[in-house]
């Protein structure tokens, strides 16, 4: 099977190799490997040209982003950066007031615990002391 192939293939290759060639031949006169013709070539950029362009569109870039951190875009989103800073701070208050709040029943609460307790400790300690 493989012996045929090859057969194959060399005949193939050689029936087809003379007009590949002729066609090669015509359409590639004066080109380069890529079919570039000589007016066609691209110009490779010199190195100082390319690094001027360089800093150029950089110094473009870096103006655009200078312009464009005013837009109307940058303000909507500083105004409300705004109105989320101060609901924040109005929560947070609220949530430090809530505490304050609890702390202060807690702190009522021991007290009566405390004084119920002082109360019949002392009870407790004068029947001792009277019997």
């Amino acid at each position: 099977m493989l012996i045929i192939f090859g057969i194959l293939y060399y005949l193939i290759w050689r029936i087809r190799r003379p007009s590949f060639r002729g066609v090669l031949s015509q359409s590639g006169k004066g080109r380069d490997r890529r079919g570039h013709g000589p007016s066609e070539r691209p110009r490779k950029p010199r190195p100082r040209q390319a690094l001027a362009d360089y800093q150029h569109q950089l110094a473009d870039a870096r103006g655009e982003a200078r312009r464009s951190g005013r837009t109307p875009a940058r303000r909507r989103s500083e105004s409300r950066r705004g109105t989320a800073r101060l609901s924040a701070q109005e929560e947070s208050a609220r949530i430090v007031a809530r505490g304050d709040e609890q702390l202060q029943t807690q702190r009522g609460q021991v007290v009566r615990e405390l004084r119920q307790e002082i109360g019949s400790l002392a009870v407790e300690l004068s029947e001792k002391i009277v019997r």
